[in-house]
């Protein structure tokens, strides 16, 4: 039996654990039930119905704007950012362009392809799993008229290639300069930023015939068909 002495009596008003972790604010009912309170917004990070109902408990990921240009040049290179919130990781998603680096984290590099009407979208997911809505920046990419205007000269060895091919770029310093290597349908297969002196790693890429375009932003850029075996 319950006493006092020992600590085992309840009474209502007391808190208590209904043993759901999405529940808050834990106490004893007037018929002696331990109820919590609990969000029953599906869109919410802490959506359960184990509880009473209040929506005032609800908690959601906070939506933000992506900064970056919305008017961008074809084969240049563009960096969008979301603001970082501790612990989250972020998804992106492109439109029109292919993604250089950064994604899963709040700030991505885009090399844009075509002209026309293209998006840059993120996904948010906090550290306990939660995602939240998906955010999305319009963009319009101008069509670049640069194009084998690079004033220097690239080597590229060996070709036909197996592993790895050597990049050797004599010119003016490079900036921000990158390769895209596509294959005979045109798709990416590889896209990298790249030095004055780099090597490519493409071991993981089946044997055929590929399109390598080196590309300085806003300057120019150079194409060249290599061989893998």
């Amino acid at each position: 039996d319950a006493t006092d002495d020992d600590d085992s009596c309840f009474y209502p008003g007391e808190g208590c654990d209904d043993g759901f972790e999405l529940t808050v604010g834990d106490v004893v009912s007037d018929n002696c039930e331990c109820l919590g309170s609990s969000c029953y917004d599906e869109t919410a990070c802490n959506y359960s119905t184990e509880g009473i109902e209040d929506n005032t408990v609800c908690s959601y990921i906070a939506q933000y704007d992506i900064v970056g240009s919305t008017d961008p040049y074809s084969q240049t290179l563009q960096v969008y950012t979301y603001t970082s919130t501790a612990g989250s990781t972020y998804e992106w998603t492109i439109v029109g362009g292919d993604i250089l680096e950064g994604n899963g984290t709040n700030e991505l590099s885009v090399v844009w392809n075509v002209g026309g009407a293209g998006s840059v979208c993120v996904t948010e997911t906090n550290a306990d799993g939660c995602a939240g809505e998906q955010e999305c920046l319009i963009v319009d990419v101008n069509l670049s008229s640069v194009s084998e205007m690079l004033d220097g000269t690239l080597e590229l060895f060996p070709v036909p290639t197996v592993e790895n091919l050597h990049l050797v770029w004599t010119g003016p310093t490079l900036d921000n300069a990158f390769v895209t290597l596509r294959d005979a349908a045109g798709r990416v297969v590889k896209l990298q930023q790249v030095g004055e002196r780099d090597v490519l790693d493409i071991g993981a890429l089946s044997a055929g015939s590929y399109m390598l375009e080196f590309t300085v932003p806003a300057r120019g850029s150079i194409q060249r068909r290599i061989m893998i075996q």
